[in-house]
């Protein structure tokens, strides 16, 4: 999908004239990902917008069981490489080469490491011991998506979309005129 198509879909998800393009749809999606919500259409110009929408949306919000979410993500992983869904269950085999561990820490939302404990000695792995290793990685199941947990992975998300230094990032930054938007 690219040209108008890309234009359509960013502004579907925006609905503003300034922010329109792949880079809106990217952010759209990683957003989506990173806070398991649905991004709707309403206007959005700076970094203090969306996280004040994304803040109503989740703010106060438990996070999900981070068992399930470890499970849930290493299963689309799988069946994205072309596993049965079916076959995914928690005495599935799986060699971590099969794994790319870039889309499963965009499945999981979260920076996370390859099982470090002996991972290269083990050929394979369960996917339940997989589950139980990602999830001591992810943020406590028992913390709350608070304002200040919110902005700062919308930091990490538009520094990472947009290539741009953390440090630029403030409530005020325009996507289109600070942070380079297309």
């Amino acid at each position: 999908m690219c040209g108008r198509e890309c234009e359509w879909r960013a502004y579907e998800l925006w609905e503003s004239a300034e922010v329109m393009g792949l880079d809106s749809v990217t952010l759209a999606m990683a957003v989506e990902t990173a806070f398991r919500m649905e991004v709707e259409p309403v206007p959005i110009n700076t970094v203090g917008d969306l996280h004040r929408y994304v803040c109503e949306k989740v703010c106060n919000r438990p996070a999900q069981c981070l068992s399930l979410q470890a499970f849930q993500a290493l299963r689309r992983v799988l069946v994205r490489a072309g596993m049965a869904r079916a076959k995914v269950r928690l005495d599935t085999r799986v060699r971590l080469r099969q794994l790319d561990w870039f889309v499963v820490e965009w499945e999981l939302g979260a920076r996370v490491s390859r099982p470090s404990r002996g991972w290269r000695d083990r050929e394979e792995w369960s996917l339940g011991d997989l589950v139980v290793a990602l999830r001591t990685q992810l943020p406590g199941q028992d913390r709350l998506w608070t304002e200040e947990r919110v902005w700062r992975r919308l930091v990490e998300i538009v520094s990472e979309v947009f290539d741009v230094p953390a440090e630029i990032v403030r409530p005020e930054s325009d996507f289109v005129l600070d942070l380079g938007a297309c």
